[in-house]
């Protein structure tokens, strides 16, 4: 096991547990089902409980219940910073943290997902939440350029969605220079974003 590793996604995952505005989920919609936990501020990971060759299992508590979730890891080695169309938001972008095994696809297959859970408010992009969001995206990709990455799904071409782009596009080109490399990586990948058209029916 990768100790550097672990202590990167541990520090990634945690940084993220701190916000009350959150959504935790994992399935695959090709399987059939997700499940979604609301934790509101609740949720708690455990330190390492075991030695070696168990170094990496944590769980994922919601506190006053008996909820949890089993994580592993030293297998969850890759956390993605996701920005891809959701049905919940009518394929407006969802801003998402998606960990996955070391060869992972982040759109297709991964272990563990957490989402910001209202980034619009009255039909609008909320920018100071979404610029916490890529500011931590380009914090963690200069900390730990070897597991933190990000990576943006193609987008459908609605006037909404183009609104929402505009909006980050300012977003983007403001992002500081606290982390200049880290917020290199995030303006790449958002920026090289693919759109396609909307198909109506």
């Amino acid at each position: 096991m990768n100790r550097p590793v672990v202590f990167a996604v541990e520090t990634i995952l945690r940084s993220w547990l701190a916000d009350t505005d959150l959504t935790i989920f994992c399935g695959n919609w090709n399987h059939g089902g997700v499940m979604e936990l609301l934790p509101r501020g609740r949720a708690r990971l455990t330190d390492a409980k075991y030695g070696a060759p168990f170094e990496g299992l944590r769980d994922l508590h919601l506190e006053d219940s008996p909820h949890h979730v089993h994580l592993d890891l030293g297998r969850l080695t890759k956390a993605w910073y996701v920005v891809t169309p959701s049905v919940c938001y009518g394929f407006r972008p969802s801003f998402e943290l998606r960990l996955t095994v070391e060869a992972g696809d982040p759109l297709v297959d991964f272990g563990l997902g957490l989402a910001l859970s209202h980034p619009y408010v009255d039909g609008q992009l909320r920018p100071d939440i979404v610029k916490r969001y890529l500011r931590r995206a380009a914090e963690h990709a200069h900390q730990f350029p070897a597991v933190a990455s990000c990576v943006c799904a193609s987008q459908l071409s609605t006037p909404a969605v183009r609104t929402d782009w505009s909006v980050l596009d300012d977003l983007l080109s403001n992002l500081g220079n606290e982390h200049p490399d880290g917020a290199l990586s995030v303006r790449e990948a958002l920026q090289g974003r693919k759109m396609i058209a909307h198909q109506s029916t």
